[in-house]
């Protein structure tokens, strides 16, 4: 049910937080579990403003708190096998002994840290929909559609690509070096040199599955085909397309900028079917995108040729669905 009274603004950083925290934690407990909007309209604005302000924050302070912890544990560490076992103090087996457990933390609060990530941004979608109904008063312009309503295919954009994939790699490759000089050179070069492998290795094989040499989506008169998930959904199955920006590393796209940082949602009236229609190889991805932003079609334009509101613009112009976009200065 969606609320039926006006909601009060949507509070921003430092307030948002605050106004997070005064919550019951039970409450607060089940807005992150939940897929549905909260029915009070003050503590929907609450959760928007919470999930923007954790989204909105750069990645590095995420790890912030983890890091200096485990730092301080290393530091702890070497002090007690100093006085424990002073031979050992100043050889590379001690290094090794103190750094070798640093890691399997390190990648269990990042991957708890990612599922964060999913609920922010389930948080901020399920209530922002719910809002942007209780608050509209006039419907907002329309797209600015393209002259003709001629099918239209949305290519990667290869240079983006490979922007991303050297930017990870060069963090895997920073990764390895610390690696290799808390380990000492044999044992830490080896294990530096297996983890580039394995990661170059699932950075092709990702590349291969999205099929890069074919759109990444075809927009066509009868709805939209997605040649990578092999499926294809007529515009009556659908019931709006969306416009949200997409917040990664505290929202600053990897594409150096070109107006790009959104994603473009398509919202079918059964998601299920939809999933269902995908494979069972790609069944997570699209629920992945379905929690995330209300529908299992959904493309950040970071990795595209064209902006996700020219893309919006196309579908809308050949569809007659309506666009609606959620960010901080709307819903």
């Amino acid at each position: 049910m969606q609320p039926t009274t006006p909601a009060p603004p949507v509070p921003a950083g430092a307030a948002a937080l605050d106004a997070w925290r005064e919550l019951p934690r039970d409450v607060r407990r089940g807005l992150m579990r939940g897929g549905r909007p909260h029915p009070d309209p003050a503590v929907a604005v609450v959760a928007v403003g919470y999930a923007r302000a954790m989204l909105a924050r750069p990645y590095p302070r995420h790890l912030l708190w983890p890091i200096v912890l485990l730092l301080l544990w290393a530091v702890g560490a070497a002090v007690v096998l100093a006085i424990a076992a002073p031979g050992l103090s100043s050889g590379g087996t001690a290094s090794m002994l103190v750094a070798a457990p640093v890691p399997v933390p390190l990648v269990a609060y990042i991957y708890w840290l990612r599922g964060r990530f999913l609920a922010w941004h389930r948080l901020e979608s399920v209530h922002a929909a719910a809002l942007w109904v209780s608050e509209r008063r006039d419907p907002p312009p329309p797209p600015a559609a393209p002259a003709s309503n001629e099918e239209v295919a949305v290519r990667y954009d290869l240079s983006a690509l490979r922007r991303q994939s050297v930017l990870c790699l060069g963090v895997v490759a920073l990764a390895a070096a610390v690696l290799s000089v808390a380990w000492g050179p044999v044992p830490g070069l080896t294990v530096a040199a297996l983890v580039l492998v394995l990661f170059s290795a699932a950075l092709a094989l990702a590349v291969r599955r999205s099929k890069v040499a074919l759109p990444v989506l075809y927009l066509r008169r009868d709805g939209v085909e997605v040649p990578s998930l092999e499926v294809r959904v007529a515009w009556a199955e659908l019931t709006e397309l969306r416009v949200v920006p997409f917040r990664a590393l505290g929202g600053r796209p990897l594409t150096g900028g070109k107006g790009r940082g959104q994603v473009v949602v398509f919202v079918p009236a059964d998601p299920e079917a939809v999933i269902a229609r995908t494979g069972p190889r790609w069944t997570r991805r699209v629920r992945r995108a379905y929690q995330a932003y209300g529908g299992p079609l959904a493309f950040a334009d970071i990795g595209m040729d064209r902006p996700a509101e020219e893309v919006a613009a196309a579908a809308a112009a050949l569809s007659g669905l309506p666009v609606r976009r959620f960010g901080p200065d709307k819903y």
